[in-house]
């Protein structure tokens, strides 16, 4: 690393402020005030009961340079030379995996399974697993992580690759759970659920649309006679939900205001292999609305499972104490919008 880190007026591949940072975040070094030792004595590399203070220091730096030079020869050694150009070496890598492998070690020794003095080689013998933990992530990061990690920019970059990288651990290994891991995830699950809610909201706009312009274009005047089962229900809805207020009128309202996601999917299911008789350019609800979220694609229930999907995640969405939605359904959710509104 000592080559690739510019230092003063020699310039190299990577800036040096980020391996600084990454090396206080990492706890490998005491926090001190000028009068006394403030944070990490009890798993920093620095002896502070040396009272030959140039002693310390050198043995320190020495037992910090070896540990980090062991955990990135590992990382290089195991990983694919791509990603660890683009994930390790790094500025934002540089600072992550500095500061990952220092929580790694204060989890270790306030685990017991070292302590803050053990040999080099005994503390990589319980390193390592965990690092190929880490490894295993990143080759077979999932595609959401990856299109974050490469375009977050800002003040968030840092925290973020450095989370992601810890929360690649604290996944296998629960009872390793650093500082401010899961104030970060639960902000990024807000920030999930909100990004679902938003992605729930606009598809069902674009389907209710798209679904209404297509019975009239197919029917004319005499659309809502093909879904009169569905409007009578629709007002039976606006009926219970507005009947006690004084100033109701029922002329007043449109009855589509109250068509739900589940009418959306019965109007399609009906019209499945509808055509305009003389219209070539129409298409068919079949093949307008048919998505692949699945491997399994033939059959009609198929081509039609992600609809149910959005039925289901929707649901959960709105239920206070429902299930939190996962990345990988907000990822289908953002498939299926997509291919809805491919001009989005």
């Amino acid at each position: 690393m000592a080559n690739k880190i510019s230092v003063g007026e020699d310039t190299s591949d990577l800036n040096f402020t980020p391996f600084d940072n990454g090396l206080l975040q990492s706890s490998l070094l005491p926090r001190a005030s000028k009068q006394s030792y403030t944070k990490d004595t009890d798993v920093c590399m620095y002896d502070t009961q040396n009272l030959d203070h140039d002693k310390a220091m050198n043995d320190c730096k020495k037992r910090v340079a070896a540990y980090l030079r062991e955990c990135y020869n590992y990382v290089h050694q195991e990983l694919d030379e791509k990603l660890f150009n683009d994930f390790i070496m790094c500025n934002r890598g540089t600072y992550a995996f500095v500061a990952l492998v220092g929580s790694l070690n204060k989890h270790l020794i306030k685990s017991g399974q070292i302590t803050q003095f053990t040999l080099l080689s005994d503390r990589m013998s319980v390193v390592k697993p965990l690092l190929d933990v880490f490894i295993n992530y990143l080759s077979n990061l999932p595609a959401a992580d990856e299109n974050e990690l490469r375009l977050i920019r800002g003040q968030q970059a840092e925290r973020t690759w450095l989370c992601r990288f810890q929360n690649s651990i604290h996944v296998e290994v629960p009872e390793y759970n650093p500082d401010g891991l899961e104030s970060w995830l639960k902000s990024q699950d807000a920030g999930l659920q909100q990004k679902a809610k938003d992605y729930s909201e606009k598809i069902f706009t674009v389907l209710k649309s798209r679904i209404l312009e297509k019975l009239q274009d197919v029917y004319g005047d005499t659309w809502e006679s093909c879904i009169n089962d569905i409007k009578k229900e629709c007002l039976k809805r606006i009926i219970t939900l507005h009947g006690d207020e004084e100033d109701f009128d029922l002329q007043e309202i449109e009855w589509t205001d109250a068509i739900d996601l589940n009418d959306i999917k019965t109007i399609i299911e009906r019209h499945w292999s509808q055509i305009k008789e003389g219209d070539t350019s129409f298409v068919p609800f079949k093949k307008e609305f048919a998505i692949q979220v699945n491997e399994s694609f033939s059959t009609k229930a198929e081509k039609l499972t992600w609809l149910s999907d959005i039925i289901k995640f929707t649901k959960a969405i709105s239920d206070p104490k429902g299930k939190k939605l996962s990345p990988q359904q907000v990822d289908e959710m953002e498939l299926i919008y997509g291919s809805l509104n491919p001009e989005a």
